[in-house]
């Protein structure tokens, strides 16, 4: 695989999930925390977008000012998805 094929054809089902769960979230729950989830829903798509972007710079600036829950998550749903190497090399992140 080549590094433009990482980037656009990696398959991030836990990512996809994640933004489907909050998208759930976001339609469901109370007028607080509709706002709180469909903030964060909005963080996970934008991440999606930078990472189908091939732009690491970008993915991981915006990873690292998201809220510490929601970021945890998606730093743990890219772990499931691409793995250690690239939550650590590309993210910033290590994971235990």
């Amino acid at each position: 695989m080549t590094t433009v094929e990482f980037w656009t054809s990696s398959k991030l089902n836990t990512v996809n999930e994640l933004i489907a769960e909050y998208q759930q979230l976001a339609k469901t729950a109370n007028e607080d925390l509709s706002d709180m989830y469909d903030e964060d829903h909005g963080d996970f798509l934008q991440a999606l977008s930078y990472f189908r972007q091939s732009d690491a710079e970008a993915l991981a600036n915006h990873i690292s000012h998201m809220d510490t829950s929601p970021r945890e998550e998606v730093v743990m749903a890219f772990h499931k998805d691409l793995g250690n190497q690239f939550v650590e090399e590309i993210l910033g992140y290590t994971v235990r």
